[in-house]
């Protein structure tokens, strides 16, 4: 039980600490806090429930982090671990809503050896504005990733963008910049010049941290290799041969037609 409940507090804590750097202002620097935003006493009149929690606090030195720790403890459905992505709420629960979402994981549970993301796919559709649909859509689009469904997973990381990123809340921000993360991904393999430009141009001014701002800077990369050596951003094809040369064991893989072949902008 100790080690389950060190687990959750653990995953939970992972993402505040996320949630800190995606709302903090890279420009400024904040007391360090870990509590409600509501008490003003902030970390002095409080103890850390054990010393991983103080550890972890002490790991974004410089930012406030305005989230209530406990509440996300206390969500069952938020520390559920058969899902690559937390499943936090964004606004006010809905038990409703819960009780449904809470069904279908445990029908996902036993199908998801054999891919079988069904049970989500109807939940979603069932909720769309629901208060974690944000969080299930970026679940959805990795799972599609991770099966190599990349048109699916392309459609669902673009929802889950278009339906999140003007959120204000601290966890809505984190859902649209996991988002972001994952659409840009897609962009770059894809070699969407046009819509990687206009991707980046929409968060130019927004603070992001973690994988999103690992995620802007390749987006960025990216997008200079393809508008300045276009003749070899865009060799997915003849790279795609020489992968598969190499698969088959085939002598000098990298054939030297492959390493002449030049791309253009619609690719090879």
């Amino acid at each position: 039980m100790k080690s389950s409940i060190f687990t959750t507090r653990s995953l939970v804590l992972g993402w505040v600490i996320a949630l800190a750097y995606t709302s903090c202002d890279s420009k400024k620097t904040h007391q360090t806090t870990a509590t409600h935003p509501s008490s003003s006493a902030g970390k002095q009149n409080s103890k850390p429930d054990s010393p991983a929690a103080d550890a972890t606090a002490a790991k974004v030195a410089g930012v406030r982090i305005d989230v209530d720790v406990n509440a996300l403890l206390s969500d069952p459905l938020a520390a559920d671990r058969s899902l690559p992505v937390p499943l936090l709420a964004v606004g006010d629960l809905n038990a409703a809503e819960d009780a449904a979402l809470a069904k279908c994981l445990a029908e996902y549970r036993l199908t998801a050896a054999d891919g079988d993301l069904s049970p989500l796919e109807r939940f979603l559709a069932a909720f769309p504005q629901g208060m974690r649909a944000h969080a299930l859509r970026n679940n959805l689009a990795q799972l599609y990733y991770s099966k190599g469904e990349f048109s699916k997973s392309y459609v669902m990381w673009n929802e889950a963008w278009s339906t999140s990123k003007n959120l204000q809340s601290p966890i809505g921000k984190l859902m649209a910049d996991d988002a972001f993360a994952g659409l840009s991904r897609l962009l770059v393999l894809f070699g969407r010049k046009e819509d990687l430009s206009s991707l980046l141009a929409m968060v130019s001014d927004r603070p992001l941290g973690g994988t999103a701002m690992e995620g802007q800077l390749q987006a960025k990369e990216a997008l200079g290799s393809m508008e300045n050596w276009q003749e070899q951003a865009f060799k997915c094809g003849p790279f795609a041969l020489f992968r598969i040369r190499a698969q088959l064991g085939l002598p000098e893989p990298l054939h030297p037609l492959i390493e002449a072949e030049k791309s253009t902008v619609k690719g090879t």
